[in-house]
């Protein structure tokens, strides 16, 4: 809020501490990581599906973050995938998801 009201210009640094951005990088030299690289594409589609939606959902209250959160968790947790999770954490292996 305080960004839009006072409409100040800010640096690469400031908005790496404001958590704006996540890394500075020099001219030219970003990384071309994308959000489907391997580590998200290992994940069920199922589960990257509903977190894309969670981060567009425009949660305006902690309380709505914590309904979408319930919400998605009880859709998750009656998947195949879910069950697949919880056996290879627990026999400490990679999960194989099937998007199940």
């Amino acid at each position: 809020m305080e960004l839009c009201a006072f409409a100040e210009p800010f640096d690469a640094q400031a908005a790496l501490e404001m958590h704006l951005i996540n890394r500075i990088c020099e001219p030219g030299r970003a990384p071309r990581r994308r959000w489907w690289r391997p580590e998200v594409r290992s994940h069920s589609g199922r589960r990257n599906a509903l977190m894309k939606s969670a981060l567009n959902t425009g949660n305006d209250s902690v309380d709505q973050a914590i309904a979408t959160e319930v919400n998605y968790s009880s859709i998750l947790q009656n998947t195949q995938d879910f069950a697949e999770a919880a056996a290879a954490f627990a026999q400490k292996r990679k999960p194989k998801f099937t998007g199940r």
